[in-house]
């Protein structure tokens, strides 16, 4: 079934979407459980992959947003930076094009960002 196991109940489209997305951004350790084991990788490593690819595009939209932070503060910095921020701001919007709009009050509020007047 394409990495879908029968359930006792037959989800909706919305229904699996929404357990998808509170998984990622909870993120969850265990996969939800309607993505099963495949040939080449178990259900645990195939949700984490795309747990990591979609921290990845918004580290990536953020990186877009803001440049001169990330050349400031450098990679692995701004990685870090990145995660934790998702962490802290889940993005509220389906579009990814809103995501960084808190991170100026992010940085203002969190440490070590907060005794750091430049950023």
């Amino acid at each position: 079934m394409n990495g879908m196991q029968k359930s006792s109940h037959a989800c909706t489209l919305t229904e699996l979407q929404r357990t998808f997305q509170s998984a990622l951004l909870q993120k969850q350790d265990e996969p939800p459980p309607f993505i099963v084991d495949a040939p080449k990788a178990s259900a645990a490593e195939r949700f984490g992959v795309y747990t990591e690819a979609y921290r990845l595009r918004l580290i990536e939209a953020l990186s877009a947003d803001y440049p001169a932070l990330k050349e400031w503060l450098g990679d692995e910095a701004f990685d870090a930076l990145g995660r934790a921020y998702a962490d802290a701001c889940p993005s509220a919007h389906f579009s990814i094009r809103w995501f960084g709009s808190r991170l100026p009050r992010y940085l203002a509020e969190s440490a070590p960002y907060d005794s750091q007047p430049p950023v």
